[in-house]
């Protein structure tokens, strides 16, 4: 029922929403601030960082220094704009010869401190 507050403003049950309990307040935070993809761009952005993330997680678990061995991706200082640069020497990766999704995971951990960064390979 509305109540009348000084000069004629009227407060509604509805207005007094802020005052009732509302279950799990975390989870209740969490559907309100978390933003929702917009769209097919963010459905497909939000699949990619999905499946980078389980990647991520596979490359860390992995032993993967017989890759590591080969040399063929390193870091090498930064460009004149100051982007982390990337040297991929192929000569050094025996495409034929080795598991190419190792290879990947491998780049992915080399590479994951920069990925959301401008870099230069």
């Amino acid at each position: 029922s509305p109540v009348s507050k000084g000069g004629g403003l009227l407060i509604t049950d509805e207005d007094r929403s802020w005052t009732s309990m509302r279950g799990d307040a975390d989870a209740y935070r969490d559907d309100i601030f978390t933003p929702a993809p917009v769209g097919r761009e963010g459905a497909e952005r939000q699949i990619a960082e999905e499946t980078y993330a389980r990647y991520l997680r596979k490359a860390r678990a992995a032993d993967l220094s017989d890759v590591a061995r080969l040399n063929f991706i390193y870091q090498s200082g930064n460009d004149s704009a100051g982007r982390p640069v990337f040297v991929v020497v192929t000569k050094n990766l025996p495409a034929k010869h080795i598991d190419m999704e190792r290879v990947m995971l491998y780049m992915i951990l080399i590479m994951d401190n920069v990925v959301e960064k401008d870099y230069t390979i």
